[in-house]
């Protein structure tokens, strides 16, 4: 389990090829990276509340671990999810977010279920990753956090400029050199790497009309390698979202707009779908054929 030492006095500097972005916002964000691959490890974090540049810049990390790591279409949704299923740390992940911000974490969901600027933000990277984005019952997800606290963020409604902080990863990628794409198609592996951070997740989108379509149970599994921060993940693209995403297709759907779905369910299949890629897709990944199949998949297995 990943855990974090709180760091006091003195904070990294990473290089904007690193992070993308100014400091504070991005001065946290390779360390989440470099604690994400080493779940095993001691790794320094932010003080709470220890003072106003490490306020601002705790928060961003979770957002890039929510949006690119996880892949979550609708953060709201599976923020409200995880956190009304007592937020069990079914990954090295979960456990890494709880630590990042404790109780804490009610107040990102708060963000995103009451700003317009976390709709904004969603919209932004369906936008740049081509992948299509259920709005329908935006909210929904926040009768559990309105109900407990309302959004600390006050004097707009992104005070804290969380929304234009954390598209770096989807801006266009501006490394000296193209992205390098390494593809095995006996096996189906490939690995992408970047010489900078700005635009990798969206440069990882791209490979969709590079690599075969996904068919069956043989999804291309991409290796994701940025110089200058480290290993970002084992990533594959969900037939039902159209979004990369790493680690298992349970804790990406926890994030998804599919209809019915809820937390419980999925937290109950884990042991399921942590190891099945859910039923077999005889076409291209069509996420509207893809959505219905699973839904259907998920009833079976929750009538076991």
């Amino acid at each position: 389990m990943t855990l974090v030492t709180v760091l006091r006095g003195i904070r990294p500097e990473p290089s904007p090829r690193a992070t993308a972005d100014d400091a504070p916002w991005g001065r946290w964000v390779p360390a989440m990276w470099q604690a994400v691959a080493d779940p095993q490890g001691r790794h320094l974090w932010p003080g709470d509340g220890e003072d106003l540049m490490d306020e601002v810049g705790r928060w961003a990390p979770a957002v890039h671990l929510l949006a690119y790591s996880f892949g979550w279409p609708r953060i709201d949704l599976g923020l409200a999810r995880w956190m009304g299923g007592g937020r069990p740390h079914l990954d090295g992940r979960f456990a890494l977010l709880d630590q990042m911000l404790g109780e804490r974490i009610i107040e990102l969901a708060a963000w995103f279920t009451t700003s317009s600027a976390a709709v904004d933000l969603v919209k932004s990277v369906a936008s740049a990753t081509r992948t299509k984005l259920d709005l329908a019952g935006w909210r929904q997800g926040g009768d559990f956090v309105n109900g407990r606290v309302p959004s600390p963020f006050g004097g707009g409604g992104d005070p804290l400029h969380l929304s234009s902080h954390t598209r770096c990863a989807i801006q266009p990628y501006q490394g000296p050199v193209p992205p390098l794409l390494l593809r095995d198609d006996s096996t189906r592996r490939a690995c992408l790497i970047l010489d900078v951070y700005q635009g990798w997740y969206r440069a990882l989108a791209r490979t969709t009309t590079v690599l075969a379509p996904v068919r069956s149970r043989q999804a291309w599994t991409v290796e994701v390698i940025c110089r200058p921060v480290g290993h970002l993940g084992l990533y594959r693209r969900c037939p039902y979202t159209g979004r990369w995403f790493a680690g298992a297709l349970s804790a990406h759907l926890l994030g998804s707009s599919l209809e019915g779905a809820s937390g419980s369910l999925y937290i109950d299949l884990w042991p399921v779908l942590e190891d099945d890629m859910g039923p077999e897709i005889d076409d291209e990944g069509s996420e509207e054929a893809g959505a219905e199949m699973l839904s259907g998949f998920l009833d079976s297995r929750r009538e076991k």
